[in-house]
């Protein structure tokens, strides 16, 4: 995990094998707070979307 600019803590994920790479650029965890995770997307066309949130 590494601190970015907004103090959550985040790690970069390999996209799974069944991901559309067509229209996924990235894809990512944060840390919101803790014990809360959250994986955000973002895509080709610069928008980013959550997709999904754990607890832990």
């Amino acid at each position: 995990f590494r601190d970015d600019e907004s103090g959550s803590r985040s790690r970069n994920d390999v996209l799974p094998a069944n991901a559309n790479s067509d229209q996924v650029e990235a894809e990512w965890i944060e840390q919101y707070e803790p014990g809360v995770y959250i994986t955000l997307v973002a895509m080709r066309d610069g928008t980013r979307d959550l997709k999904r949130v754990r607890f832990r």
